[in-house]
């Protein structure tokens, strides 16, 4: 993993949920794993876009709905997920969208 900080990634999240300290580490870790590996399959400048969205928070449990995106010169690549525990479904969403972006970058090579 780069020792570059996420800030310095060209990286958007909208609406992050209040997250206590752990679970904010757990999703940063995750998304410096994936913007590490898109950097290394796209080999070109892009831009990594988080937007969550929350559902039910007046009732016991808050769903939560994650679209995650890479806008870069190619086809457009995209994962969206839905869960209870917004880490959880971050990572999720993310690894969907590592498994986008490779499966692009072999239809593109051959």
């Amino acid at each position: 993993m780069s020792d570059e900080p996420v800030w310095n990634r060209n990286i958007q999240i909208i609406g992050l949920p209040d997250l206590d300290e752990v679970d904010s580490a757990l999703v940063q870790q995750a998304l410096e794993k994936t913007f590490d590996k898109m950097r290394r399959v796209l080999k070109e400048d892009f831009q990594l876009v988080l937007h969550f969205k929350e559902y039910n928070k007046g009732g016991a449990k808050t769903k939560h709905s994650i679209h995650v995106r890479v806008i870069h010169s190619g086809k457009p690549i995209s994962a969206q997920e839905v869960g209870w525990n917004a880490v959880k479904t971050a990572q999720h969403a993310l690894a969907v969208l590592e498994r986008e972006a490779i499966e692009q970058a072999q239809r593109k090579k051959g």
